[in-house]
């Protein structure tokens, strides 16, 4: 794994020369940083170039999950720790959202979550939503939180949803009635769904900076 890690860092700053950026790719933790210069108005507008780079890297690493996270556009590098941190919530909320690419732009109403000082509600609000499901990493629960996820993220289309998970539909029919029996929630209702989704985010942003108790469910 090091040494795919080190091919990926390598083929990272191989397309960065090509744009002819002189920064290095920085290490930091599990994470690959990249400096992404530009001179267009928003960091959703280099979504063209990103996509294309990021999947010249999948194609390159089949084998390996990449999620790239995307910072707003930062005027200077005296702003770069917290672009690092808008693009590590990008990455962590892209992977729940099972998309590889995603812009911190994106998260919209999860940056009013994080700007809550009151933790403990924000938790409270997380349980009321999500029962047991809420905070539990295990196995069955990370499954139907994932499935629930594409649920909502694909307007509850469910031959969508079965295709992305690539499951039968019988089982994704199973998966929500058990998510609506653990939850206590309707998934037919919009409200259930808007508060699930709402919860769902929650949960993410409180598990990657709060280090809240993770239930074993």
């Amino acid at each position: 794994m090091l040494h795919r890690r080190q091919q990926l860092e390598q083929a990272l700053a191989d397309w960065l020369q090509r744009r002819h950026v002189a920064w290095p790719v920085l290490g930091q933790d599990q994470d690959l940083l990249a400096l992404w210069p530009t001179q267009e108005g928003g960091a959703t507008a280099l979504e063209g170039e990103l996509r294309q780079a990021l999947t010249q890297l999948m194609r390159q690493f089949p084998d390996l999950q990449l999620t790239l996270g995307v910072s707003e556009l930062t005027p200077d590098l005296g702003q770069l720790a917290a672009a690092v941190e808008q693009a590590r919530q990008a990455v962590q909320f892209g992977q729940q959202a099972g998309s590889p690419l995603f812009f911190s732009e994106q998260l919209g109403i999860a940056r009013l979550f994080a700007a809550i000082p009151q933790r403990q509600l924000l938790a409270q609000f997380c349980r009321e939503q999500l029962g047991p499901l809420c905070f539990a990493q295990a196995g069955q629960a990370r499954e139907l939180k994932q499935t629930l996820s594409q649920y909502l993220n694909q307007l509850h289309n469910q031959q969508e949803v079965a295709q992305q998970l690539g499951i039968h539909r019988n089982t994704l029919s199973y998966r929500l009635k058990r998510i609506e029996q653990l939850t206590g929630r309707s998934l037919s209702d919009p409200f259930s769904r808007l508060n699930l989704q709402n919860a769902l985010l929650i949960e993410q942003l409180l598990l990657q900076h709060h280090h809240i108790h993770q239930a074993q469910v």
